[in-house]
């Protein structure tokens, strides 16, 4: 149901201030409508095509001739059409920001997504992040913004159309908090940031669902991934969110799996990406330790941690392979000692829109050898005070594993580290992110 913004409120000088015609954005004026008890709530002039696009056109100007209007706090930041004013929003009759509270240019509230500049000249000039670790506007969001201007037309034009929507999703999630009244920590922005992403790039445009993540070519894809993830230093916020995107990825290619399957011959002629599934079992090597995986802050840190020493063991990266480890988002550490995740690996030159690899990697040969080091009980490994070891692996091309590759298991002989106590790892490997250059 459309919600109407109010342009005529009981304080006859607010239309004055915010012409339908010209604006200009950003202005802001401290409100009373009686649909939100009679409370006053600040509202800010904003265009209207900022107003459906952050809405997903749910709302718009009253005036259908403007392009201009005043968006109730209320109702931008918390979707909410009536009732008590809450939070940031409220505001106390007669109080007005002064010229110096709005300094940013009037462009920052409607971006297009197609300017890069919009992270340092709006973000960045509101809250000053740069040079700290949470410097998400020109650590990340730049960067990117610009590295899919340089290889947009990598991208198929399907690929292109959505590029330019997720571009502009991410800028208009951030406008809110550029106003006077919002203040939050390099921190919170960095997450704010970072949480807009698996949104934005399911549904960048909620007035047109047919531009998705979901909607694009396998190549399109692989490519935004594994772009992003080698370019960036894995921790925190950054590893939530390419756990998010993997999970989409999953979610898609398990939508079209049926006609991935026609042919399994062909998908096995040019393999670029394939996935591991693996399932843990922790035990602590410290006996003072009750309770296992204490030094790990969360699982995907601990997937992530287990990945990196596989990939080390099997020189992936020396060899022109990308890897990620994801898990389930609902999961967390858990005391059973056990975990699933998954390990997803992809040719860098293929995939990585930022590599300067001329040749393609052998993910057949990769696989081979992480097949024959795990027969042999090479993949031991240990982080901290916690020793793993992969015991068995399944190559599948589907989610239940019903067309099976491979089925190895590991040669196990623990009595050259003296220990009693190892990691078990039992590893079954999937293709259902398989994709063909």
């Amino acid at each position: 149901m459309l919600v109407i913004l109010l342009i005529v409120f009981l304080v006859s000088s607010v239309c004055a201030q915010c012409s339908k015609y010209s604006g200009p954005s950003g202005t802001i004026e401290c409100i009373q409508l009686s649909r939100y008890n009679s409370e006053y709530q600040w509202g800010t002039c904003l265009t209207d095509t900022y107003i459906k696009a952050k809405s997903g056109a749910e709302h718009q100007c009253i005036d259908r001739t403007a392009t201009y209007c005043h968006y109730q706090c209320m109702l931008e930041l918390y979707d909410v059409g009536s009732g008590p004013v809450e939070g940031c929003c409220k505001c106390q009759q007669g109080q007005e920001y002064t010229s110096t509270d709005l300094t940013l240019p009037s462009s920052c509230y409607s971006p297009s997504g197609t300017d890069c500049g919009w992270y340092e000249n709006c973000l960045e000039k509101k809250y000053k992040c740069k040079g700290t670790e949470d410097d998400y506007a020109l650590e990340f969001a730049t960067k990117f913004c610009n590295l899919y201007n340089e290889h947009f037309s990598s991208f198929s034009s399907g690929g292109q159309i959505w590029v330019n929507s997720v571009r502009k999703c991410l800028q208009v999630s951030l406008v809110p908090i550029l106003r006077p009244w919002c203040s939050k920590s390099c921190k919170e922005i960095k997450q704010i940031a970072f949480d807009s992403h698996t949104p934005c790039y399911v549904r960048p445009n909620r007035q047109d669902l047919s531009i998705s993540f979901c909607n694009l070519s396998l190549k399109d894809r692989a490519s935004v991934f594994w772009t992003i993830k080698s370019s960036l230093v894995m921790k925190g916020a950054v590893i939530e969110t390419l756990n998010g995107v993997m999970m989409t990825m999953k979610e898609c290619t398990v939508q079209s799996l049926d006609s991935l399957l026609t042919d399994v011959n062909s998908l096995l002629t040019d393999v670029k990406a394939f996935t591991i599934e693996i399932f843990t079992k922790i035990q602590s090597l410290l006996r003072r330790r009750r309770r296992a995986l204490s030094d790990f802050t969360d699982a995907l840190t601990l997937a992530n941690r287990i990945a990196d020493s596989i990939a080390n063991k099997l020189r992936w990266s020396e060899q022109g392979i990308l890897w990620f480890s994801s898990v389930d988002s609902n999961i967390s550490l858990p005391l059973s000692n056990e975990l699933l995740m998954f390990v997803h690996l992809a040719d860098k030159k293929t995939y990585d829109l930022n590599t300067n690899y001329t040749e393609s990697a052998d993910i057949h040969l990769i696989v081979r050898e992480f097949q024959n080091k795990l027969e042999k009980g090479e993949l031991k490994a240990i982080l901290e005070d916690y020793l793993f070891q992969p015991i068995s692996a399944k190559g599948c091309l589907d989610a239940q594993c019903n067309i099976t590759l491979f089925d190895v298991n590991a040669s196990l002989d623990n009595s050259s580290s003296g220990l009693k106590s190892y990691v078990i790892v039992g590893i079954c490997t999937m293709a259902l992110f398989v994709v063909l250059s």
